[in-house]
């Protein structure tokens, strides 16, 4: 099944990695990672041009997680840093350059580890566009790091875990 660049996009953003007001941050006083979050919604952003995106779509992302993002991340429990997420953003690009070469699916984008049992199979775009949480680098994101890419997959190996 191929999906469409917009598609992707509406499916990031219904199902982003950052879902603030369901998680139980209450206000933007309690928001944790705000600055953290535009970093690596920019990275994202401007990354899925290589996916498809029009530059009018990616600055529109870049605008829409701007405001998302004063919601903060969703692990609010660990607050990230900068270096974490500057980390984030360099396994973000590195994807982005996976997509750019050709690469058909994570397995074929080894600088770019995923959490352990991440899910080599997906393509590259899906990654950058809604799922930058199965990253290694990225997975501090999520609130549920046992959700965070744990599959039965039988491609997955372990070196998925960026060991």
């Amino acid at each position: 099944m191929r999906f469409s660049p917009r598609l992707w996009f509406a499916l990031a953003l219904v199902s982003g990695i950052f879902t603030p007001a369901l998680l139980g941050v209450a206000s933007c006083t309690d928001a944790v990672g705000i600055e953290e979050c535009r970093l690596i919604e920019t990275a994202r952003c401007e990354s899925a041009r290589q996916c498809g995106f029009s530059e009018d779509e990616s600055l529109r992302c870049v605008e829409f997680y701007h405001d998302q993002c004063l919601h903060g991340i969703e692990n609010a429990d660990e607050p990230p840093d900068e270096a974490q997420a500057k980390a984030c953003v360099s396994t973000i690009q590195a994807v982005e350059a996976c997509a750019q070469r050709g690469a058909a699916t994570m397995q074929d984008c080894p600088e770019a580890p995923l959490v352990p049992d991440g899910p080599l199979t997906l393509p590259p775009c899906m990654i950058i566009v809604s799922q930058a949480h199965l990253l290694a680098a990225c997975a501090f994101v999520s609130a549920d790091t046992t959700d965070a890419g744990t599959t039965s997959n039988p491609d997955v190996t372990s070196d998925a875990a960026g060991d």
